[in-house]
């Protein structure tokens, strides 16, 4: 039923800009100084290595560029969750070592893989998803899911890293592996056609599983 579809492709909405937030990004953003010198990095080289990471957006979104003409946003964001998930067990083994070495590392993997994944394809499933008629009420609960998402985590980080020390991002580790299986699972395989158009969503009644088929 069409009110089921766009159930559906509403929770997937909810659910790539939730996990966008909940990655951990504006952490690695916000409190990469505090985070580097956690990890035994001299104060004198923390801003410079805090500005190297950002610059790191740059060569990441020229890679999402290259990609996303030849690869399946679903890849990609899936991908990117893996890698994120991965990158984020980095930054606590680096911290809890204090190699500071390991942890740019970490960082650079960290915003590489957001760039070309799970930060972009949020926003740019979200047309393909809906309707012109839908769209716009979609976008808004999306939007304000990631808001909302964004504002707690940044209000958590701290209480968290409090608590858990150099192993805070396991947390973000074990959210972006969760959010990456989900990924794999529901996100529909949208290449070069728009998914509301010409890629119909159709949803079982046993579960959330899209059975696509072209029109």
């Amino acid at each position: 039923p069409p009110q089921s579809r766009l159930r559906g492709r509403t929770l997937i909405a909810i659910m790539l800009h939730v996990s966008q937030q909940l990655s951990g990004i504006n952490c690695v953003n916000f409190y990469s100084d505090s985070i580097f010198h956690m990890a035994g990095v001299a104060q004198n080289d923390i801003q410079f290595y805090s500005a190297f990471v950002s610059v790191t957006y740059i060569p990441a979104t020229l890679l999402f560029m290259v990609l996303v003409g030849r690869v399946d946003i679903q890849t990609l964001h899936y991908t990117s969750l893996y890698a994120l998930s991965v990158s984020a067990v980095l930054l606590s083994v680096s911290a809890y070592l204090e190699l500071a070495s390991l942890m740019i590392i970490g960082f650079l993997m960290f915003v590489l893989f957001y760039g070309m994944g799970a930060g972009p394809v949020s926003w740019l499933m979200l047309p393909e998803l809906f309707g012109s008629k839908e769209r716009p009420a979609a976008m808004s609960v999306a939007v304000g899911c990631n808001w909302t998402a964004a504002f707690l985590v940044g209000q958590l980080f701290p209480a968290l890293r409090s608590a858990l020390g150099c192993w805070v991002f396991l947390v973000f580790a074990a959210v972006s592996l969760l959010f990456a299986t989900l990924s794999a699972r529901y996100l529909p395989r949208e290449r070069h056609r728009r998914v509301s158009h010409n890629w119909p969503i159709k949803w079982s009644t046993a579960g959330m599983q899209p059975a696509l088929s072209p029109l």
